[in-house]
């Protein structure tokens, strides 16, 4: 699903704008320009407010995640050691059927929480007037563009 990139740019971005040497006065890093002007201001604050509420909404996920995940009586340990397994066939490890049809069980509540957060986001990016489209052209902009994270840097310091 083409939303699952914006996860996969979140930290991404955050650290481009917070740790990238064209906002430390370092030397020039070999980024490919944007046309500075295919991004108004108040779209750049627009994306801003999104990517903030999909920060805070990805933090909330987590925390229910690993909550959902002790509720079922799993440790994060355990659980990752089957999902590991699971996923590994060549990793031999004990589980019962009945920890193992708890672990289902699980897989579906994760899934329902992840979606909820997805579709959370999903508005939230359409509250702030973009498209998911435009979020996820801009995000894949700011990653390429010096001169758009430079923008973006400004908006924030406001």
């Amino acid at each position: 699903m083409r939303f699952n990139n914006i996860f996969r740019h979140l930290i991404f971005v955050l650290c481009i704008v917070t740790y990238s040497p064209s906002f430390s006065n370092s030397e020039p890093s070999k980024f490919q320009q944007i046309d500075d002007k295919k991004y108004s201001d108040k779209e750049l604050e627009n994306f801003l407010n999104a990517y903030r509420a999909i920060i805070e909404i990805s933090r909330e996920l987590n925390i229910t995640m690993v909550e959902t995940v002790k509720e079922e009586g799993f440790t994060i340990e355990r659980f990752s050691e089957i999902q590991k397994a699971l996923k590994d066939h060549n990793t031999y490890f004990s589980i019962s059927d009945k920890e193992l049809n708890r672990h289902r069980i699980l897989l579906k509540k994760l899934d329902r929480v992840q979606m909820n957060s997805k579709k959370l986001m999903e508005r939230r990016i359409i509250s702030e007037n973009l498209s998911l489209k435009k979020y996820e052209r801009l995000l894949a902009d700011l990653q390429r563009d010096e001169n758009l994270q430079m923008r973006l840097k400004r908006i924030i310091k406001k």
